[in-house]
């Protein structure tokens, strides 16, 4: 990105972890965008701010969808599906933002960095119900496809759900 964007500062307080200053710097800058909408992502979920971290994917998702950019917003949605996974274990939202994904990428034809994404989230909902079985498969396929991908992050937790 390029440094007018005015988003550089908040990128730096990010690198360093400092999560005030990021938010502070976001809330100055004011800006809307999809990549703002991403790093008010993580600023809030460094800060501990779950819920402003979901929302901020949330609206990314909205913003993408309304482009029709359908594998973007596909990640936004299994970016939100993660964070519930990970930090509440809620299935049935689990499953419905994994279904708003699947949807999305229904129709692409090339596998794509959220199909790594999709088997990898799938794979730990289907492990923390109780099956590891049917997660396996999953897990096996984030694993090989994030290899391909190179989605390193869904190789790691993937391997992790087959251990």
């Amino acid at each position: 990105m390029e440094e007018q964007d005015g988003l550089g500062p908040v990128r730096a307080a990010l690198d360093a972890h400092d999560w005030d200053t990021a938010a502070a710097l976001l809330a100055e800058v004011g800006a809307d965008d999809l990549e703002a909408c991403e790093l008010r992502a993580r600023t809030a979920y460094g800060s501990g701010d779950l819920e402003g971290c979901l929302t901020a994917w949330e609206h990314q998702y909205q913003l993408l969808v309304a482009a029709d950019e359908n594998v973007l917003a596909a990640r936004a949605a299994c970016m939100v599906a993660m964070y519930l996974l990970i930090d509440t274990g809620l299935m049935a939202p689990i499953r419905g933002w994994l279904a708003r994904a699947e949807k999305l990428l229904d129709g692409v034809e090339e596998e794509v960095p959220p199909h790594v994404l999709v088997a990898m989230i799938r794979g730990y909902e289907r492990f923390f119900c109780g099956d590891p079985a049917a997660a396996r498969p999953y897990a096996e396929k984030a694993v090989a496809l994030g290899r391909r991908l190179d989605v390193m992050p869904g190789v790691v937790m993937s391997s992790i759900c087959l251990a």
